[in-house]
């Protein structure tokens, strides 16, 4: 059953044509990776599924309808850290759920639940000029599943942090993934955090943009990055990747 469908989406500014008619499909439940040249368009097909930008051709359906955030619960975690400095670690992951207009108990329950989840909820009074990277993430990763989304997009959401912080994040993300059943689209330019994360790859081309490849990552979890297979994988994608 497929939550996500991509129809023929083609996106220009311009004379500059990014992407070119693109179709594929994601799973109810699937974690799919998206990989590709620098500035071949991988923000751009995000922000065209959150109607930031406007397609030019195709569609984008959810559940089978056409993808409308004020009806469709879309959740987007960006690579820069988006909490809001003036709200504590508890207000900045019940915004969403205010936004949503629910009863007040409900808001309670559900941020409890989420700040419980990341193992924020000994910091829900500290805001976020007292945390660290790591824990700036969680509230925006937190807030995402507070909301319970039909569909979670992460576009390079630990880019900027080293590796030990990124592989903590990365199995947090993996666990709340699998107890939650949610839909996540997640772009990287890592070719190996894409094999550790995902069940599916898709390669993307430079503009303008196409899909080159789309590859089942069958590797059990969790998953070791020294070993044989996932070694070879790592090495399949990156090989298909022109970064010209």
């Amino acid at each position: 059953m497929n939550k996500v469908e991509v129809k023929n989406l083609t996106k220009q500014f311009g004379e500059l044509l990014v992407l070119d008619n693109i179709s594929f499909n994601v799973g109810d439940g699937e974690f799919l990776c998206i990989v590709g040249p620098t500035g071949c368009g991988k923000t751009t097909f995000l922000n065209s599924l959150t109607k930031i930008y406007d397609i030019d051709r195709g569609s984008i359906l959810i559940s089978g309808e056409e993808v409308n955030p004020k009806k469709h619960r879309l959740a987007y975690i960006m690579q820069e850290y988006s909490t809001m400095s003036w709200r504590n670690v508890r207000q900045n992951v019940s915004f969403g759920l205010e936004v949503m207009k629910l009863p007040q108990k409900e808001i309670q329950e559900k941020t409890d639940a989420a700040l419980e989840m990341v193992g924020l909820d000994k910091f829900q009074k500290y805001y976020p000029n007292q945390l660290s990277a790591s824990m700036l993430q969680r509230v925006a990763i937190a807030r995402a599943f507070a909301v319970q989304p039909d569909l979670l997009l992460m576009d390079e959401p630990y880019g900027q942090l080293d590796i030990e912080l990124r592989f903590k994040l990365e199995d947090e993300l993996l666990n709340l993934w699998r107890k939650l059943g949610t839909t996540v689209i997640f772009i990287t330019h890592n070719i190996e955090e894409a094999v550790y994360l995902s069940e599916r790859i898709l390669v993307l081309t430079n503009k303008p943009t196409s899909i080159k490849a789309s590859i089942s990552n069958e590797l059990p979890y969790p998953r070791n990055v020294t070993s044989e297979a996932f070694i070879a994988l790592r090495n399949e994608v990156t090989a298909m990747i022109k970064w010209w």
